[in-house]
């Protein structure tokens, strides 16, 4: 299962609460984190910095960057095949590595992360439902439920004050808004207080098959 969403909107918790309460069912469980899998990528990733396309910005001592490629095609193109290969190599290992001792995976970052970052990055939010943002998500996709965690940007600035730096955090929350919409993902609102979050997630997880109470 995955859980997904902007920075700051409680992915890590939930994961966390979600392998706790499965672990009480008896599964083993483990947790993964699975995004900036840079590696076909990191040479055009290099030559966009030389080129201005990658800055960077360091607000209160944090780095927030930024890939600037909606006008580039040189750099667009080239990016969304290349992170689409990555992805993919990086899932695979990890996902095969893990599966080996855990019964249940349990994403906190994944392929749908990186589907929203590429989006972010390009500009292209055609890749949603296009064939290309299948091809990042396809070691996902049917494998498990997927749980958008849906939190408001003065909720995530509540908690995650210095992401009010962040000029593309508008951008981010509405993308996974899009996404959340083309493909059916559970919602956790998680605008509330964190035991009411933790007993919704809890009733999800039931309705899961083969999951059940002992």
């Amino acid at each position: 299962m995955a859980f997904v969403g902007p920075d700051g909107c409680g992915k890590s918790t939930l994961a966390r609460i979600a392998a706790e309460e499965l672990s009480k069912q008896g599964f083993r469980t483990q947790v993964i984190w699975s995004r900036f899998n840079n590696f076909l990528s990191k040479p055009l990733l290099a030559l966009a910095r030389c080129t201005g396309h990658n800055p960077r910005e360091v607000h209160d001592e944090v780095v927030f960057g930024y890939h600037n490629f909606h006008s580039a095609i040189w750099l667009r193109y080239p990016f969304i095949l290349l992170q689409t290969i990555d992805v993919n190599l990086a899932h695979f290992v990890k996902a095969q590595r893990a599966a080996k001792s855990s019964d249940i995976l349990i994403f906190e970052r994944s392929p749908w992360d990186t589907l929203a970052d590429i989006i972010l990055d390009t500009g292209c939010r055609s890749l949603a439902t296009h064939v290309w943002g299948r091809w990042i998500t396809a070691q996902m996709r049917g494998r498990g439920p997927v749980f958008w965690v849906n939190r408001s940007k003065d909720s995530i600035l509540n908690t995650r004050p210095e992401l009010r730096h962040d000029r593309m955090l508008d951008e981010k929350i509405a993308i996974y808004a899009e996404l959340a919409l083309a493909w059916g993902w559970e919602a956790l609102d998680n605008n509330r207080p964190l035991e009411e979050v933790t007993g919704q997630l809890a009733d999800k997880l039931l309705q899961q098959e083969g999951i059940r109470h002992e």
